[in-house]
């Protein structure tokens, strides 16, 4: 019985010595996690940096397209700087180039030269190059003036960046009365841009900007927007009238008035703009 005691004595006092043992063994393996801080803030900081490599910029360089820049920019939450240089645009892989070739030298850099015949389109072409050793995405945003560029800022809040180049019409062309069908013809033909023979403004409404073909004779959309524009001495001119903030449903539109005092005049107005793109501003010459 002694004995018997002794053994159950022996073999208590080892389970106990196995368990401390035990014990002891994972209070030291655990030791080692006692850094694992430090180790979360550099995953952290990683991360930090993957973002930042991630998110974004927006680069302009003119003044003149800084309100279209700083437009996308307070809309989608991305970075806005205003420099001539790719050194600028930190490590973020998406570069938003706003302003075209006259405008913005990285736009020349990397995209091809806009012309007249772009004019009246949303532009947001896209490109890939490499870049200090990475893969940069680029969008370029910019149109023959400014009008297109803003209206090409606005696609890509409405819409997100395309994952190709996107080129769409902004404007379409109208005219109401027969006599002005050729000359609106001729001037969608040209820049490919829509036609619509209607005299009811609704049949425009999917449309943010209308040129309109015909004076206040001739086309009552015309009048509505410009009024009693054209008179008897404005024969023998070009004449384009501009409104950039017709109001209609609740959406501003930017209309163009190309009409002359007769149908001669009226082609020759339609001609200018074929030749210098839809102004921004009222033009009356020889």
């Amino acid at each position: 019985m002694k004995n018997s005691r002794i053994s159950k004595c022996f073999h208590a006092t080892l389970i106990v010595s196995s368990l401390i043992f035990l014990i002891a063994g994972c209070t030291s393996i655990s030791e080692p996690a006692a850094p694992r801080g430090g180790v979360a803030n550099e995953t952290q900081a990683a991360k930090n940096d993957k973002t930042s490599a991630t998110i974004p910029v927006i680069q302009y360089d003119d003044e003149g397209d800084r309100d279209a820049a700083h437009e996308l920019a307070t809309a989608e939450h991305y970075k806005l700087v205003q420099t001539d240089s790719p050194d600028d645009l930190g490590d973020s892989t998406e570069w938003i180039i706003v302003g075209g070739q006259n405008a913005n030298t990285l736009y020349k850099t990397y995209f091809e030269d806009i012309t007249v015949a772009d004019n009246g389109f949303i532009r947001v072409m896209k490109s890939e190059v490499m870049y200090e050793g990475a893969k940069r995405q680029i969008w370029g945003v910019a149109g023959w003036n400014q009008y297109d560029t803003i209206m090409s800022v606005r696609w890509i809040i409405d819409n997100g960046l395309p994952s190709v180049s996107k080129k769409q019409a902004w404007v379409v062309v109208q005219y109401c009365d027969e006599a002005d069908r050729t000359t609106a013809i001729n001037l969608s033909n040209t820049f490919g841009w829509p036609l619509i023979n209607t005299c009811s403004p609704s049949e425009l409404s999917k449309y943010q900007g209308w040129v309109l073909i015909g004076g206040q004779n001739a086309n009552s959309i015309f009048k509505q927007i410009f009024g009693e524009a054209l008179s008897k001495h404005d024969h023998g001119y070009v004449s384009i009238q501009v409104n950039d903030s017709y109001l209609f449903n609740g959406e501003e539109r930017i209309a163009w008035g190309i009409a002359g005092w007769d149908l001669s005049d009226t082609v020759a107005s339609a001609r200018f703009v074929i030749d210098n793109g839809l102004p921004q501003d009222n033009v009356k010459r020889k």
